[in-house]
């Protein structure tokens, strides 16, 4: 398994996620001393034509989902992409708390319903 130190100017302390789209760590960033989460996506094993619609649609999603602020919702701080593998990830707020394997499973679907309702609704908004 490959251990990550940095992702752009974030600093790695600890992976704290895994799962079949990709990891995600616990960072520091050194430029203002904040802690945040960095869930990177993985795109090995798609096609070329797939790969680029795939970013296309994750900016998109970056940004829509940027523009989101409720107490309920992390905050993504910054979108980017690793220089050496090329896979995009998003760094946002970090919470801290349990992991979400430990939540009974309706609850997680709610939180899932509304998580992809809000991405839809912000990003048909126009600003």
């Amino acid at each position: 398994m490959l251990t990550l130190s940095h992702l752009g100017r974030y600093e790695i302390e600890t992976e704290i996620g895994r799962g079949a789209m990709g990891v995600v760590y616990r960072a520091r960033d050194p430029k203002i001393d904040r802690i945040v989460a960095i869930k990177t996506i993985s795109l090995a094993g798609q096609e070329p034509a797939d790969e680029l619609e795939y970013r296309r649609r994750f900016a998109q999603e970056a940004r829509a989902a940027g523009r989101l602020s409720h107490p309920g919702i992390v905050t993504i701080f910054d979108a980017g992409e690793d220089p050496e593998t090329r896979e995009p990830y998003l760094v946002m707020e970090y919470v801290a708390g349990e992991p979400l394997s430990k939540w009974p499973s309706s609850v997680i679907k709610m939180f899932a319903g509304l998580m992809a309702w809000c991405t839809a609704t912000s990003s048909r908004q126009t600003f």
